[in-house]
């Protein structure tokens, strides 16, 4: 697992019609690490195709990685997205990152995909299987209750050998096995850090049991965050944010304590801090805030946060 940090930042769930590919340059020059679009079929708010948005990324950056954040895989074919994947690996030189999750948390879009969402994880795990063994380039077989195949070689391969990494997300035990049975990094979101800090200590015991060394895996983080002149003016503004984004019932202020990153820049940084203290390298922030502010924020982490947390 490298040492280093690295930061990353997601275009927000409120501003995915309007500046989409205007983002990841920005981003790009602001100095970040990563850029990364959402995924679903339907949701609360507009959302563009995630790997068509990844694909502009990658004719508008040259340098940064780019991701899903997450990919809810078992509304996909695999061999189409193993095809496409590579084909976004190879035109983006090598810089994608695939982000992948069983989802269920909207069962419209498996409704409208005529997937049953209890069969969402055992779809995963077999997705996976299915793509790794496409991407080898090898003619491959597959047997299994969702995905049959017979003697299917795929080409070109990813440029990324034996592929692009793959970033697991969940919380549950199932999502804790399937990132340690296969995951390049562990990607959850809404942890604390002491849930994160646990969570992956327990993958890192999953993968001694299987055999793979808990070095080999990167701790990622997606972190909901807003900085703000003060941190009341920063907490009402995430409040009213992650209460519009996600559901009208949520006790916001709790979420916010729990999970999220909020306050002055000096306050986001401690927040970070902690979660740098749990275990995650490599964060992705998701802003809490106005559309009207989205860009300010994107550039008041990158120059007034994120050089604290450096400097720490």
């Amino acid at each position: 697992m490298e040492n280093a940090l690295k930061f990353g930042v997601t275009f927000t769930i409120a501003q995915q019609v309007t500046g989409i590919l205007d983002f990841a340059p920005f981003a790009e020059e602001l100095g970040y690490d990563s850029v990364w679009c959402n995924d679903h079929l339907v949701w609360r708010r507009p959302l563009f195709d995630c790997l068509t948005v990844l694909a502009g990324y990658a004719a508008r950056t040259t340098r940064v990685q780019i991701g899903s954040a997450v990919l809810i895989l078992p509304l996909r074919n695999p061999a189409l997205l193993a095809k496409a994947a590579a084909t976004l690996d190879i035109l983006s030189g090598g810089r994608l990152i695939l982000g992948l999750g069983a989802g269920g948390e909207y069962p419209k879009e498996f409704e409208a995909c005529g997937i049953a969402v209890k069969e969402r994880g055992r779809r995963t795990d077999e997705a996976i299987e299915v793509m790794k063994r496409l991407w080898s380039g090898e003619s491959v077989s597959y047997e299994g209750r969702f995905y049959r195949f017979a003697e299917i070689s795929m080409a070109p391969r990813p440029l990324q050998r034996p592929h692009p990494p793959l970033f697991i997300g969940g919380r549950a035990d199932p999502s804790l096995r399937r990132v340690a049975r296969f995951g390049d990094a562990f990607f959850p979101y809404f942890l604390s850090p002491d849930s994160y800090a646990a969570r992956l200590a327990q993958v890192h015991e999953y993968m001694v049991g299987l055999g793979r060394a808990p070095a080999a895996l990167e701790a990622a983080h997606m972190l909901h965050i807003c900085a703000g002149s003060t941190r009341e003016q920063a907490r009402e503004t995430a409040a009213a944010s992650i209460v519009e984004s996600y559901s009208l019932g949520l006790d916001a202020q709790a979420m916010l304590d729990k999970f999220c990153a909020y306050g002055t820049p000096a306050d986001c940084a401690a927040r970070i801090g902690q979660f740098i203290a749990a275990g995650a390298r490599h964060f992705v922030f998701e802003p809490l805030c106005s559309p009207a502010t989205v860009m300010r924020q994107y550039e008041m982490i990158a120059r007034e946060v994120l050089p604290l947390v450096r400097g720490s």
